[in-house]
């Protein structure tokens, strides 16, 4: 069982909308 708030944490850091 995973926390919601781990999966929203997840989701903020998507690949793809990060410039290195």
């Amino acid at each position: 069982i995973i926390p919601y708030h781990m999966i929203r944490h997840l989701i903020q850091y998507r690949p793809g909308r990060v410039k290195e």
